[in-house]
């Protein structure tokens, strides 16, 4: 082809200039070849730039699974929390303190002193007082309260903290294909165990014509149990 080239050029000008025109063609077909091959060569070799990188994909899969596993945990942990902080709660009996159940609004604790008075007034009320504490302070009523607040404020924090990030990580499609299911019934054991939880409580807020108020057995063993 860069003959040809080189014949047309010299048929149309005989002149001193056909030899170096014809020249320039030449190295320019050249050139065009070259770096065409180069490109071709190069778009092929460079496949994984157009397709995503395996090694980059493992990396964000590995990122991924150890995302994952620190929020899982991060959710043991507050279990173990919540095991240990129930486990005083029982021992000290503060659990009858809190005699109503309000996952959102009783978030917050009494804050002041009227607030204090109408929650302790509650637990006057109840038959744990009447027959175990009569004659309990306002100050020794808030030692029991706040070890039963706080494992309350732990139940409500378990379910955020392992329910907000799940629908995140299912959101980016993270979590791997069948855990999700799974995942979600352990969220919803850790939902029942909390109306367990408020299920034992409430019998023993109730007039039990036993010498000293307490849970139903059926009912205790049952929230034993599911912890």
């Amino acid at each position: 082809m860069a003959a040809a080239i080189q014949d047309g050029i010299c048929e149309v000008s005989n002149g001193p200039l056909c030899a170096s025109a014809s020249a320039r063609a030449v190295r320019a077909l050249h050139l065009s070849a070259r770096c065409g091959k180069i490109g071709a060569m190069d778009i092929a070799e460079r496949q994984d730039l157009l397709v995503g990188s395996p090694r980059a994909a493992g990396r964000a899969s590995s990122g991924d699974t150890y995302a994952v596993g620190a929020w899982l945990l991060i959710c043991c942990a507050l279990v173990f929390a919540m095991v240990v902080v129930g486990g005083v709660t029982r021992l000290t009996h503060s659990g009858l303190s809190i005699t109503e159940w309000q996952p959102i609004v009783g978030a917050l604790p009494p804050l002041t002193d009227g607030q204090w008075a109408g929650t302790f007034a509650k637990y006057r009320a109840t038959p744990e007082y009447r027959q175990v504490n009569p004659g309990m302070t306002l100050e020794a009523f808030k030692g029991i309260f706040w070890w039963e607040y706080f494992h309350r404020l732990l139940g409500r924090a378990i379910g955020v903290v392992f329910l907000l990030p799940l629908l995140w990580f299912i959101a980016r499609r993270r979590i791997p294909p069948g855990v999700a299911p799974g995942l979600f019934g352990i969220f919803a054991l850790g939902a029942l165990q909390g109306a367990m939880g408020w299920y034992m409580v409430q019998s023993g807020l109730v007039d039990d014509p036993r010498a000293q108020p307490a849970t139903w057995m059926l009912r205790r063993s049952s929230a034993s149990g599911s912890r």
